[in-house]
């Protein structure tokens, strides 16, 4: 299986989230189906601007039995009930097919683009240091 590729996401000086960092592909195969896999089954209504994998899968040191941290950027809010249900859904269904399950979190626009306005500032300048753009 080809890897696709990836590009990684930084804080820049005046803490705008932007495309700086080199590419990089998804540390293993097994990771990247698992991954793939949940992403085509985000349904087409879903205004996901970016999806990036961090965490331990994304640094290349995860056990066997970690799971994939999947950080989705939407245009509207999205952390609805109905979002979060259908997501975790999604999530399941990838895990009884690969084994590995997805931990999907999503984030607004708003908060990708300004994470100081966030509530989760530090949170959201990991996942753009460490995160993986799929």
């Amino acid at each position: 299986m080809a890897g696709f590729l990836v590009r990684t996401h930084q804080c820049s000086e005046n803490d705008r989230m932007s495309p700086e960092a080199p590419t990089r592909q998804v540390p293993d195969a097994r990771t990247e189906r698992a991954v793939r896999a949940f992403l085509d089954r985000l349904p087409g209504d879903l205004q996901v601007e970016r999806a990036l994998l961090y965490g331990s899968r994304a640094r290349g040191d995860a056990g066997r039995e970690s799971d994939a941290d999947v950080a989705l950027v939407l245009t509207d809010q999205g952390d609805d009930w109905q979002t979060l249900w259908m997501l975790g859904g999604l999530a399941f269904d990838v895990f009884l097919e690969t084994g590995i399950l997805i931990q999907p979190v999503t984030i607004s626009s708003g908060d990708w683009t300004d994470p100081e306005r966030s509530p989760r500032p530090g949170f959201l300048r990991n996942v753009a240091r460490e995160g993986i753009l799929l």
